[in-house]
C-alpha cells in the first residue's frame, strides 16, 4: 500500500482547484495547528464525511512483560482516537464490492 504524503496531498489539491501549492500547504498547515489545538484543550474534531478525532483517556494498569515476567506499572494516557465517518466507510466498502465483483471475471482473481 501506497500512503500519499503531505506534500504529494498539497500538490493534488493545488492542481484541483487552480490554487498556488504554497497557498494550499499554508491552508493545511494551518488546519494542522487547528486540530492540534482543539485536542491539546481535551475537544474533539469531527470533518463530516471523513473522520471524528478525539482525545481518549486511559487509565493507568499493570503489564506483564512476556519475556522477563516481570510486572510494570504504565501510567494514565491520553491518546488520539479516530473514527472514520459511516459515509466514508461506506464508500470504501462499495468501491471494494466493486473490484471484487470485476475480480470474479478475471482468471486467477488478477486484477486488470
Amino acid at each position: 500500500m501506497q500512503l500519499m504524503t503531505k506534500k504529494n496531498m498539497c500538490r493534488a489539491i493545488s492542481r484541483r482547484q487552480g490554487k498556488p501549492y504554497l497557498e494550499v500547504r499554508n491552508i493545511i498547515d494551518s488546519m494542522i495547528e487547528v486540530i492540534e489545538d482543539e485536542l491539546s484543550m481535551g475537544r474533539g474534531v469531527r470533518l463530516r464525511g471523513l473522520f471524528k478525532i478525539r482525545m481518549q483517556r486511559y487509565d493507568r494498569r499493570k503489564y506483564k512483560q512476556p519475556k522477563t515476567g516481570e510486572i510494570l506499572d504504565i501510567c494514565a494516557q491520553n491518546k488520539p482516537r479516530i473514527s472514520l465517518s459511516r459515509s466514508f466507510r461506506l464508500k470504501k466498502r462499495g468501491q471494494e464490492n466493486e473490484r471484487d465483483n470485476q475480480n470474479k471475471h478475471l482468471p486467477n482473481g488478477r486484477q486488470s
